[in-house]
Formats: structure tokens, sequence, C-alpha cells
């Protein structure tokens, strides 16, 4: 039960200082996560399939409270009237999109080279000014943590 509670501790700080880091970086160092879990596993005499559980179910939480909270600033902001029940509802389906999309060019951006990487990310982010010009919504909605402090009471 000992060694059980000092995973899980272990765990958590380590994934927890893995979630803070960007999407990319996180992406890179997949292969960190599964060494990771295999020193866990060796160092501790625990079978690594348990684990990678733990390390798997911390990060899903993770991301489910990110996601509820990120939910309940955008129902404060309508309360507050800075954004409409509609532009809540795009900036959210917006922000899935955003996330498949990563996740389905991550490869094909590997692949290109810088110029072409940097044309690709150009060429998303008018993109994403001309879908939130249109829908008369404000960027820093869709990037919680880059330009929110003013969405959050903050000033600028």
């Amino acid at each position: 039960m000992k060694k059980q509670i000092i995973i899980s501790a272990i765990v958590l700080v380590v994934v927890g200082g893995r979630l803070l880091t960007s999407q990319a970086l996180a992406a890179d160092k997949a292969h960190d996560f599964d060494t990771l879990v295999q020193k866990i596993s060796d160092t501790f005499h625990l079978n690594k399939d348990d684990v990678q559980n733990v390390v798997t179910k911390h990060r899903s939480d993770h991301m489910a409270k990110r996601q509820s909270n990120y939910e309940d600033l955008l129902s404060q902001a309508v309360k507050e009237g800075k954004l409409t029940d509609v532009q809540k509802s795009l900036i959210l389906v917006k922000r899935k999109e955003l996330a498949d999309e990563v996740k389905s060019k991550k490869d094909t951006l590997k692949n290109m080279t810088p110029e072409e990487r940097k044309a690709a990310m150009q060429k998303q982010k008018q993109a994403l000014k001309d879908w939130a010009k249109q829908n008369n919504i404000d960027l820093t909605w869709l990037m919680p943590g880059f330009g929110m402090r003013g969405h959050l009471g903050y000033k600028k």
C-alpha cells in the first residue's frame, strides 16, 4: 500500500508537469513518457500496464477538469454579456476541431521543411482569424492561458 502511495505521488508530480508543456513538445517526447513508465515500474517492481493505466487515467481526469474549467469560464462570460450562447457553442466546436486537426496533422508537419511548416501555420492562423472575425469572437477565448488574463478580470 505504501508503495502504491509513493508511486501515485511520483506519477502525479511527473504527469502534472508534463501536462503543462505544449502539445508539440509532449508529442515529441512520447517516447520519454514510455521510458518514464518503464522506469517507475522497474524501480518500484510494479506491473508496467498498471503504471500506464494510472498515468492514462490521471491524464484523462486532468483533461476533463481543464475542459470543465474552460466551459465554466465561457459560461461566466455569457452571464457577464462578454459572449453569447451561440458564440460559446462556436468556440467549443472550433476548439475541438483545432485539437483534432493538431492530432491528425502531427506526422505531416514533422515531414515538412521549416518553410513549409511556417506557411502551413500561417495559413491556419489566417483561417482562424477569418473565422473569429466572421463570428465576432476575440481569438483569446480559444487560447486559455494565452491572452486570457483580460477575460479573467486582470488587466492586459
